[in-house]
Parts: C-alpha cells; structure tokens; sequence
C-alpha cells in the first residue's frame, strides 16, 4: 500500500493520514476502549496508595463500592453502585464505536 501510495505521488504526511491510520483504527479502538474500561473499573492503586486520599479525595467509584459493601456493610447500596457503573460503562464504550466507526462500516 505504502508502495501504491509512493507510485501516486503521496508525499510521507499522505501516506501517513491516508494509508497507515486507516490501517490502525481497529487497534486503536481496541486500545482505546480496553483502557476506558480498566480505568473505570481501578481499585487496587487507590487502595494501596491513599486508602481514599485526606478526606475521600481520591475516592473513585470503585473504592467506595468496596468500602459500602465491606467496611459499612451496605450491600444493597454498593450493589446498585455497580449497576450504574456498568451502565455507564456500557454508554461510554457505545459512544467510543459510534466514533471510531469509519465511512465504509456503517
């Protein structure tokens, strides 16, 4: 392709935009959607690092999941937490796919 794109007269920045992130878009959204997925989901820095941070300011959605369900003892609670987490998890990988799709895959 890169040999195609050479033939045509494609400077180097063409070939980049035109062959090679054409090339990489279903990595990328992979990547992309993985790493949104993990970072919602981090517990164990938070844990082992600030343990919530002065004052709960490091305190992210799975933290306090944890801390409801084991230390407070509010079951319930944490679990309509992860409801809405995997809900929104759910909306914002849909959204991610609805962007990375491209003009030929719809």
């Amino acid at each position: 392709m890169y040999d195609a794109a050479a033939m045509d007269g494609a400077n180097a920045w063409q070939r980049f935009v035109h062959v090679t992130l054409p090339l990489l878009r279903r990595p990328l959204a992979f990547v992309l959607v993985a790493d949104t997925v993990s970072n919602f989901l981090v517990f164990a820095p938070v844990q082992l690092l600030t343990g919530g941070g002065p004052e709960g300011s490091t305190n992210l959605l799975m933290y306090d999941v944890f801390r409801r369900a084991y230390s407070v003892g509010d079951i319930h609670y944490a679990q309509a937490e992860v409801v809405l987490l995997v809900a929104l998890t759910l909306a914002v990988v849909a959204v991610q796919y609805r962007l990375m799709q491209g003009k030929g895959e719809e």
